[in-house]
């Protein structure tokens, strides 16, 4: 399954923001096409949503969410001096 996401800079001065996960802050617009498969919104949040799950499913049911961590470990790289991966399972 192929996700496209897509983002539309609109920085002062022309320039393009850093592309990381400040869009939350920042003044740009994003948009995300999801395949036809992900029909309820609730799928396409948890697809989405960029280290805050927890938060914006709270606020999205308007009651409290626990996460229980079942297996959390680095995944093994080949590639030294890249960023860590993690092989995670969690009961939400």
């Amino acid at each position: 399954m192929v996700v496209q996401y897509s983002v539309r800079c609109t920085a002062s001065g022309n320039k393009p923001e850093p592309n990381h996960f400040g869009d939350v802050m920042s003044l740009r617009e994003t948009s995300c096409m999801l395949p036809d498969v992900f029909k309820n919104p609730v799928q396409r949040i948890m697809l989405m949503a960029n280290g805050n799950l927890q938060r914006v499913l709270s606020a999205y049911y308007n009651l409290p969410v626990s996460v229980e961590v079942v297996y959390n470990a680095p995944e093994p790289s080949d590639k030294p001096g890249m960023p860590v991966r993690y092989s995670r399972d969690i009961n939400l």
